[in-house]
C-alpha cells in the first residue's frame, strides 16, 4: 500500500486509525467519566469491540481474525484511550492473551481458544504473569504446575492482573521443572477458562484505569489437560519476552492516545481560561508548557509506530520496543503532570479529565516493565549489541 504522508502510515491503516478514532469518540468517549467513577465498563461496550473483530487484529483471518499487524494495534490502542484509559488498557489486555496461543499454539489449540476469543465469546482476556514475589524479576514465579498423567496440577496466585474480574479466558506462567539451571528455562505457558475447579479471583482497587478489574488470580489444586498448555515444556519464559514485544508496543500505543488527550484538554482548557485579562494561552509561561508537551507527544508517537513496523517486518525489535516502552513511561507522566498544571487547581479537581488522565498516566511507569526495569533492560541490549 502506498505510504501516507502522515506519520508514514499506509492509507488503509489511516482509514484503520480513523474507524477506531469515530468509534472511540462516538461510543467510549461520552462514558468515560461514568466508567471512572462507577470503576466499571459497561457489557454492551466490550461486545461492541469485539464484534468489529478488533480484538483480533493480530490475527489471520483463517481464525476468524481481522487480518490486520502491530501497527493496527498500537493505532487502536491509541485511539481508544484517548478515549478511556480504562478502556484501552482492557482492550490491550484481552488482544495480548492472545499472543501466546497464535505464536506457539497448535492448529487445534488456536481454533479452540483463539477463535472464540478474538470473536468475543470470552468477553475479555488476561496475561498471568506478576506474583506477590515475582514483578520485574520474572525468574522468580513460584505458581507450581506439577503433571499428573495426561493433566497438570497447578497451585498458586497472581496479582495485579488486568481483566480478572471479567476475563474467561487467561494466558499464565508457571514452573514445571523447580530443578531446571538457569531457573527460567522452567517455566512454561499455559491457558485457564473461568470456572475451572479450583481457580478463582479477586478484583482489587486502583487509583487509576478504572473498569479494568484488576487484580488477583489464585490456583488451588486446578487440574488442566494436556491441550492446556501452550508450546513446548520449559520454553514458557521465551513465550513472555516474544509476549513483551507486543505488550509495549501496545504500551506506547495507549500512551500516545492518553498523552494526547491530554495535550488537548490542556490546549483547550489554556484557551478558555481568562486570567489577567486575557487567556492564558497568551501567557509565554504556558506557551513554553505547551511546546514542552507537543515534543514529547510527537516523539512518542515516532518511537512507538517505528516500534510497530519493526515487529511488522518480521525483524528483531527489543531494542526498539523497550526504547519505546521507557520514553513514553517519562514523557507520558511529565505530559500529564504539565496538563494537569496548567489547569491548576481545576485540574487537582474531578470536574476536569486531565485528573483522570493524570492517574491513568501514572501506571505507565509500572506496568509492562517499570522505567527502572526498562533502563537496565535497554542498557543490557546496547551492550550485548557492541560485545557480543
Amino acid at each position: 500500500m502506498t505510504p501516507h504522508p502522515v506519520d508514514d502510515l499506509t492509507t488503509g491503516e489511516v482509514s484503520f486509525r480513523d474507524e477506531v478514532k469515530a468509534f472511540a469518540r462516538e461510543e467510549i468517549l461520552p462514558l468515560a467519566r461514568q466508567i471512572d467513577q462507577e470503576d466499571r465498563i459497561p457489557m454492551d461496550l466490550r461486545l461492541k469491540i469485539a464484534k468489529r473483530g478488533w480484538y483480533g487484529l493480530l490475527w489471520p483471518k483463517q481464525y476468524g481474525g481481522y487480518g490486520g499487524s502491530i501497527m493496527n494495534f498500537c493505532l487502536a490502542s491509541e485511539q481508544i484511550a484517548y478515549a478511556s484509559g480504562g478502556v484501552g488498557a482492557t482492550f490491550n489486555a484481552t488482544v495480548l492473551c492472545g499472543v501466546p496461543i497464535l505464536c506457539f499454539g497448535t492448529e487445534e489449540q488456536k481454533r479452540r481458544f483463539g477463535t472464540p476469543l478474538i470473536r468475543g465469546d470470552y468477553v475479555a482476556g488476561s496475561i498471568g504473569i506478576t506474583e506477590p514475589d515475582a514483578g520485574s524479576d520474572v525468574s522468580a514465579l513460584q505458581t507450581r504446575a506439577v503433571r499428573e498423567g495426561d493433566s497438570w496440577v497447578v497451585n498458586g496466585k497472581k496479582r495485579h492482573i488486568d481483566n480478572v474480574g471479567v476475563a474467561n479466558l487467561l494466558s499464565f506462567w508457571a514452573v514445571t521443572n523447580p530443578d531446571a539451571e538457569p531457573r527460567h528455562k522452567g517455566f512454561s505457558t499455559f491457558l485457564v477458562e473461568r470456572g475451572t475447579p479450583g481457580f478463582d479471583t479477586l478484583v482489587t482497587r486502583y487509583i487509576g484505569l478504572k473498569g479494568l478489574d484488576c487484580g488477583e488470580m489464585h490456583f488451588d489444586n486446578v487440574r488442566l489437560g494436556a491441550e492446556n498448555r501452550i508450546g513446548e515444556e520449559g520454553q514458557g519464559f521465551y513465550h513472555i519476552m516474544r509476549l513483551f514485544e507486543y505488550a509495549r508496543t501496545g504500551a506506547g500505543g495507549w500512551g500516545v492516545g492518553t498523552a494526547q488527550a491530554c495535550v488537548d484538554e490542556a490546549i483547550d482548557y489554556a484557551m478558555k481560561r481568562v486570567q489577567f485579562g486575557k487567556p492564558i494561552i497568551n501567557l509565554q509561561a504556558i506557551q513554553m508548557m505547551v511546546a514542552d508537551m507537543v515534543m514529547d507527544l510527537e516523539l512518542m508517537r515516532l518511537l512507538s509506530y517505528r516500534a510497530a513496523r519493526i515487529g511488522d517486518l518480521g525483524l528483531k525489535a527489543d531494542r526498539a520496543v523497550t526504547a519505546t516502552k521507557l520514553f513514553c513511561n517519562e514523557a507520558l507522566f511529565r505530559i500529564a503532570n504539565t496538563a494537569l498544571q496548567i489547569h491548576g487547581a481545576n485540574g487537582y479537581s474531578e470536574e476536569y479529565p486531565v485528573e483522570r488522565h493524570f492517574r491513568d498516566a501514572r501506571s505507565l511507569c509500572i506496568g509492562e516493565g517499570t522505567t527502572q526495569v526498562m533502563k537496565l533492560l535497554l542498557t543490557r541490549i546496547e551492550l550485548k549489541s557492541r560485545y557480543a
